[in-house]
């Protein structure tokens, strides 16, 4: 894994991370448990060598986070670093941790 594919997977696991702490989407009770699925389920395409996450934490309405984070995932896609088909199973992910069946 090169520098820029680290800087790349760190940019989408932060805002999924952002995501699942931010306080205005942070109900109901069951959705924290949705987006650490969608972490593991991150994590364990990404490969055991996807670097940890920076103390740094993006600032924003859960919605523009939501939408920064499907843009970093498409762009793995676009880099090559996920295929499509990872890249659709991750989307998925996220889209049921943010839009949840509630």
């Amino acid at each position: 894994m090169n520098r820029s594919d680290a800087t790349a997977i760190t940019c989408a696991r932060v805002l999924i991370t952002a995501l699942a702490d931010h306080p205005d989407h942070a109900f109901p009770p069951f959705a924290s448990s949705d987006y650490e699925r969608a972490l593991i389920d991150f994590d364990t395409i990404c490969g055991p060598q996807t670097p940890g996450l920076p103390a740094l934490r993006p600032a924003g309405q859960a919605s523009e986070l939501y939408e920064q984070a499907l843009n970093a995932i498409t762009i793995l896609g676009d880099l090559g670093i996920l295929d499509g088909l990872q890249v659709e199973l991750v989307l998925d992910v996220l889209d049921q941790a943010f839009n949840g069946p509630w």
